[in-house]
């Protein structure tokens, strides 16, 4: 496919229209990634309720910096500001939030045509890039600078594409590394690990026989201190990345942790970790970063120290916000407010609420937000395994730099049209 982005702004006082049309870079290989987790685990990134170009491209995000090309999700040097989705109207909160114009946009044999419009009290800022994203990915937006959110029943969950595994009856833990997955239980010291084909690539008519059949079972061995850890109630195990999962015990004026790499059957030495406050490990890192949140002259902070540096490598103030969970995807982080519900990520220097929610788990602790592709997580009943496979919803499918700034303010409205066209 090929795009443009045409960005109309009109001065409402004047009529005057200044029109700003450039064209597009569109991502085929974010996209192709996102067909990842199919063959035997029986999964879609399509919606049951979408067209294959809604689920896949049917957001968009407009940031204020313009981005390098190849980046699969929002980096943090960038703001959003404003962002839309197919079939989705807003005329109140949040401002950058703004409405699909369902008489300007169709879709026909080798055109899609997509157009949102924004009063003058919404997505005011400055413009340097405007990128395509799933339409949950619209919808949830990278944090709104306004501070206001979609009202709880109307937020989305913040991934795409739901992959449910076969019920795996007394299992209680589940990883994969895109080839293989891994069904791990956990007795004491000691991790049985099955070692499963996850039929990614292709279909093989003996792996792929029965949800029963395992490549191989072997067993891992943790650090004595680490035998009370279930894999059913906090403090649990984290997926931190694709198949290595880590642990975390209380040890007094520090934490211990170690990170567990399944696919390569190995046990990291422990890591000895500074206390500041209650610690949150952090999925979509490795090595291992640990958030803690605490507080200083009585304002919340929750600060991030990297193991593989023994540095606090970064502080957000989260006064007002309950963080039980903190994720990266890219270089951004994101932050799971335990209150409402809802994830924040910085704007501008401030943590800022998306239209997300959350849904599911409870006790598994990664939640929707992953860092990769691929994730088992844990059901809710403790002893099945059926839960999701997700991918983040925010990806760039497309990503469209202007070749200079414009800036829209309350004088004007806008209208954005993204124009794709097959070659």
């Amino acid at each position: 496919m090929k795009g443009k982005t045409i960005i109309e702004l009109k001065d409402v006082r004047s009529g005057k229209v200044q029109r700003v049309e450039h064209g597009n870079t569109f991502q085929s290989a974010v996209l192709e990634g996102l067909f990842k987790p199919l063959g035997s685990l029986g999964g879609t990134v399509i919606s049951n309720a979408c067209d294959q170009w809604t689920s896949l491209v049917g957001g968009i995000l407009v940031f204020d910096d313009t981005i390098d090309v190849g980046t699969k999700y929002p980096p943090s040097s960038i703001n959003m500001v404003a962002n839309g989705a197919y079939g989705v109207q807003n005329n109140t909160d949040p401002v950058e939030l703004g409405t699909w114009n369902e008489s300007e946009s169709y879709v026909s044999a080798n055109e899609i045509v997509m157009t949102y419009d924004y009063s003058t009290s919404q997505g005011n800022g400055r413009i340097n890039s405007v990128c395509l994203t799933s339409q949950r990915g619209g919808v949830m937006g990278i944090g709104n600078a306004s501070q206001t959110t979609l009202s709880q029943g109307s937020r989305v969950r913040p991934y795409i594409g739901e992959t449910y595994m076969p019920r795996l009856i007394g299992e209680a833990y589940g990883c994969t590394d895109g080839q293989y997955y891994y069904i791990l239980n956990k007795s004491g010291v000691t991790i049985t690990v099955k070692k499963r084909w996850a039929n990614i690539t292709g279909i093989d008519l003996i792996k792929g026989a029965s949800a029963n059949t395992y490549d191989e079972t072997y067993t891992l061995t943790l650090p004595s201190d680490y035998s009370s850890i279930s894999f059913q109630y906090a403090p649990y195990p984290l997926q931190i990345m694709e198949a290595k999962i880590a642990f975390i015990v209380n040890k007094g004026s520090n934490y211990g942790a170690i990170v567990v790499d399944v696919a390569n059957r190995s046990v990291s030495n422990e890591i000895t970790i500074p206390k500041l406050g209650s610690a949150i490990m952090i999925s979509g890192t490795y090595p291992l970063q640990v958030a803690q949140v605490h507080t200083n002259n009585d304002i919340s902070y929750t600060s991030i120290y990297d193991s593989n540096t023994g540095q606090w490598i970064a502080d957000y103030e989260t006064s007002g916000w309950n963080i039980d969970t903190c994720l990266k995807i890219g270089d951004r982080y994101y932050f799971r407010d335990a209150s409402t519900s809802c994830w924040v990520t910085p704007n501008n220097g401030k943590l800022a609420p998306t239209n997300s929610r959350w849904l599911i788990g409870e006790y598994v602790g990664s939640g929707a937000y992953l860092p990769v592709i691929d994730k088992i997580q844990q059901g809710n009943d403790y002893g099945s395994l059926d839960r999701d496979i997700a991918i983040p919803s925010m990806y760039l499918a497309t990503i469209n730099n202007l070749e200079s700034e414009i800036v829209k303010d309350n004088t004007k409205t806008m209208k954005i049209t993204y124009v794709l066209t097959r070659r």
